[in-house]
């Protein structure tokens, strides 16, 4: 049942030292991944069963990776059109 999951996972996430998350959040962290290694937004919806991609994008979060993939895309822009970084 519902309730031994949740105490059982609300036992791990203290252990872990994440005692906060819920357990909710793991669908936001599933999703952000499935986002992450597909860029798909179809299969994010599937999986979270949204109709709609704007309800679908709500769940995906920033991971270190597309953090990491969006700087480089900046640099690359920055370094194509010749733009010098500001330094003060």
């Amino acid at each position: 049942p519902y309730h031994k999951l949740l105490k059982a996972f609300k036992k791990v996430a203290k252990n872990m030292g994440r005692g906060s998350t819920r357990i909710h959040d793991l669908r936001h962290t599933m999703l952000s991944y499935i986002w992450e290694n597909t860029h798909d937004i179809e299969q994010v919806m599937q999986v979270s069963r949204h109709k709609n991609p704007v309800s679908a994008r709500v769940y995906i979060h920033p991971t270190q990776k597309t953090r990491e993939e969006a700087a480089a895309l900046i640099s690359k822009v920055a370094h194509d059109l010749n733009v010098v970084p500001f330094r003060t």
